[in-house]
């Protein structure tokens, strides 16, 4: 997870960038131009190493993530598609396939953006009165120069045109296809079992519970992706122990019993997040998982956040789960007229922008196969009959395939009764 921050006047401190410089713990570069102020701080994940602020003879790229549209290194391949076009670049940016935020300066304008699901947190403050533009990955620093910051929006570009007068535009980011005409998951499977692929990493650890989420991915894993076998670590639950034991026998995993507490850093990360303090139990997991991963050597961690928000809306069949539910996980034939439902309550802003604190925090990456765009535009396709046919259905029937061990019983465990 690498950080980075951005300003055309404001020129931080070192001691003001400590939260971002903790997010890259292998390189801190900072560079003052005419262009503005420029930090970032290095998390490797694609060698060679690549420092950044990236400068080109067309302007300067921030960028954190890792995205894979190319073999080769991401932030240089980026770097080298962006030029003094704005159409251009929003075209290339909507092109790219994984989890980043990016900030690009150019003498005529600045483009910025998060991904479709703001799996990296960014953040900015813009004031029209005094052509002040700040862009960093944590809100902190913003807060101390400015009255506030804001953070970006899902599936938004920014733009700055410096041509005009001093004011943000936006574009979207995915204008997706909701159309519902595929009867089968054959498509889904392909592009899930491609995003595991791409996402896989010699140093690639991989969370389980007793879930479908990370668990689909598991299975992926075990059965069909043989590039750079995972880390596999399970966390200690009190449901379903059966399916537990079973997985753990599977894999050979790793149990994390005890989450740290060390009320300093949960202070600290508070301080930075303004999360509420009930997320506190989330966060102790979240540090126990980073610290076990440096521990080993495993600093990339995938996890199967989006699964519960994006494929389920946190229920079934009309039945709400959880009261994070929008419309009870029955899905409609006319697909637009719920889409986006993961904004309906902001549950998975909430839920990504907290689990890339956590792991920026602790100097850790965590990637979302279960979010992958491609993946989720060919699930969107599927026809609605055989997205209400079973809860989860695409991961059920993947788990089938490899008689997966999960229990089909679980969304009924914690049943809210249909609204």
């Amino acid at each position: 997870m690498c950080g980075y921050f951005y300003s055309n006047q404001v020129n931080p401190t070192n001691d003001d960038l400590i939260n971002i410089r903790r997010r890259g713990p292998d390189a801190f570069c900072r560079l003052d131009t005419p262009l503005g102020h420029f930090a970032h701080s290095l998390l490797i994940t694609k060698p060679p190493e690549t420092k950044q602020p990236y400068v080109t003879k067309n302007g300067v790229l921030l960028y954190n993530g890792s995205t894979y549209n190319t073999e080769g290194n991401d932030t240089q391949w980026i770097a080298s598609q962006l030029n003094h076009n704005i159409d251009d670049c929003v075209e290339l940016i909507r092109q790219l396939r994984g989890e980043f935020s990016l900030t690009w300066v150019t003498d005529d304008f600045i483009i910025f953006c998060a991904d479709q699901w703001v799996t990296r947190n960014l953040w900015f403050y813009i004031c029209n009165d005094k052509n002040i533009l700040s862009i960093s990955s944590t809100p902190d620093v913003l807060r101390k120069h400015h009255v506030g910051a804001w953070p970006c929006k899902p599936n938004t570009i920014y733009i700055l045109d410096k041509t005009k007068p001093f004011n943000l535009q936006t574009r979207i980011l995915t204008d997706w296809n909701l159309k519902q005409s595929v009867p089968h998951y054959d498509y889904v499977w392909e592009e899930f079992e491609k995003s595991v692929d791409l996402r896989m990493h010699k140093s690639n650890a991989v969370g389980l519970s007793s879930g479908y989420d990370s668990a689909v991915i598991a299975c992926a894993l075990q059965n069909r992706i043989k590039k750079h076998k995972p880390y596999i670590y399970m966390l200690a639950e009190r449901e379903n122990q059966h399916i537990l034991q079973l997985r753990q026998e599977i894999h050979q995993a790793e149990i994390l019993y005890d989450r740290p507490e060390d009320p300093t850093a949960i202070e600290n990360f508070l301080e930075i997040t303004k999360q509420p303090s009930a997320e506190t139990n989330r966060i102790n997991w979240y540090q126990a998982i980073c610290q076990w991963g440096i521990n080993n050597n495993q600093r990339i961690h995938l996890t199967g956040r989006g699964g519960d928000e994006i494929y389920a809306d946190y229920g079934f069949n009309g039945n709400f789960l959880d009261t994070s539910s929008t419309f009870g996980g029955y899905w409609p034939d006319q697909l637009d007229l719920v889409w986006p439902w993961h904004q309906g309550r902001s549950f998975l802003l909430e839920a990504t922008s907290l689990q890339d604190f956590s792991f920026g925090f602790w100097g850790c990456e965590g990637r979302l196969p279960l979010l992958d765009q491609k993946l989720v535009q060919a699930w969107l396709n599927t026809t609605s009959v055989l997205k209400n046919k079973r809860y989860k259905g695409w991961m059920s029937d993947y788990m089938d395939q490899f008689d997966y061990p999960y229990c089909e019983s679980d969304y009924k465990l914690s049943g809210f009764p249909r609204q």
